[in-house]
């Protein structure tokens, strides 16, 4: 058995606005993790957001539509996200919007196709913490899941 697990939630959310999607096996979900914490964790410890809470998702907003990779299961401390449901990744092609709520409440982890920017949720938006989303430059367009930036 696996440890990527389908998340019905997400995948009705992605059926309704996404261009089409497709989950990620184990090895994509590991490679996904590696990647984006070799990106965006150390910019998460920091707390070096380009924009939270309302502000994060009005600049999210902007950059829809986008083909991204949507997972949990990686725990963010400083934001309070414990990694939601476990282990589950989707690639979107197209998504034209989050839910947020839902995404708060799963503890989900957005970010583009070519790594440039990512958007952490967490179960205690509202209360003590907020939607952050980060940017980062890229010097290289490597492959959607290389270990190579």
């Amino acid at each position: 058995m696996g440890i990527v697990r389908p998340l019905p939630e997400v995948e009705a959310w992605l059926d309704a606005d996404a261009d089409s999607w497709s989950s990620l096996a184990d090895q994509e979900y590991k490679a996904l993790v590696r990647r984006w914490s070799k990106g965006f964790a150390p910019l998460a410890a920091a707390g070096d957001s380009r924009f939270w809470g309302d502000r994060a998702m009005m600049a999210l907003e902007t950059r829809l539509p986008a083909d991204v990779f949507v997972f949990s299961g990686l725990k963010v401390p400083r934001l309070a996200n414990t990694g939601g449901a476990g282990a589950a990744a989707y690639r979107a092609i197209g998504l034209r919007s989050v839910r947020r709520n839902k995404a708060n409440e799963m503890e989900l982890i957005v970010v583009s196709e070519d790594f440039a920017w990512s958007c952490v949720f967490t179960h205690e938006a509202g209360a003590f913490h907020s939607e952050q989303l980060y940017e980062r430059s890229l010097t290289a367009q490597p492959s959607a899941l290389s270990d190579s930036d």
